[in-house]
């Protein structure tokens, strides 16, 4: 069963997060103390906008906001775990992807390709990266040559495996006080799901309009 920490982390992963949402909360890492409160920043703003300018408040705003600002939270403390293992987002991304599939079936670029949230030109920069790096082999296709299968070598497969297992206790620690257990976080990860997905139909029926 996917830990309910790291379904959030995966709901969050696809949202596009301005660099400048993670300087609103600073930690000093020595002490553990906060040294900025980003829930009483936004509240303030919210108090002003409610007396000054309450044309521009609405809950749909409230909640791109606030979702702006948990998935920059999360993704933040994700992205220390990758640091330490020299790798990026889309890097894990690859390599979690590849450990989903069933280890003795071949990979195709394309496959991987549609189960990640990057371009084709990315992708091909990251998996050369992790080639480099042996956490994948990439051996002649013996039915394309121009599609060499992609597999996930055993050193791959021991990254990965540490890597998420430290995400899943950095994000249980990072939660688990703002849930009364893991069902009603996973219950969380399900909605934020099923919102991300009805945003992307909303999307899809403007873009195809527009055309």
């Amino acid at each position: 069963m996917v830990s309910c920490f790291a379904g959030l982390l995966f709901s969050f992963g696809c949202l596009d997060i301005c660099p400048c949402e993670a300087n609103l909360f600073v930690i000093d890492y020595l002490s553990g103390k906060i040294i900025r409160d980003c829930v009483a920043i936004m509240k303030e703003k919210s108090k002003k906008l409610a007396a000054n300018w309450p044309q521009a408040i609405s809950p749909y705003a409230a909640l791109a906001a606030t979702s702006q600002r948990l998935a920059s939270l999360i993704q933040t403390n994700a992205k220390d775990v990758f640091r330490t293992h020299g790798l990026t987002f889309a890097q894990f991304d690859a390599l979690a992807a590849l450990r989903s599939f069933h280890q003795s079936e071949p990979v195709t670029p394309t496959a991987l390709y549609e189960t990640l949230l990057i371009t084709s030109g990315g992708l091909t920069k990251v998996l050369k990266s992790l080639e480099n790096q042996g956490f994948i082999a990439r051996p002649p296709s013996v039915d394309d040559a121009r599609q060499r299968p992609v597999l996930l070598t055993s050193a791959g497969r021991e990254k990965v495996e540490q890597v998420i297992a430290e995400l899943i206790e950095k994000d249980r620690l990072l939660l688990k006080d703002a849930f009364e257990n893991e069902e009603d976080c996973m219950k969380l990860a399900d909605r934020m799901q099923d919102i991300i997905a009805s945003i992307e139909d909303t999307l899809r029926t403007i873009n195809s309009s527009s055309r």
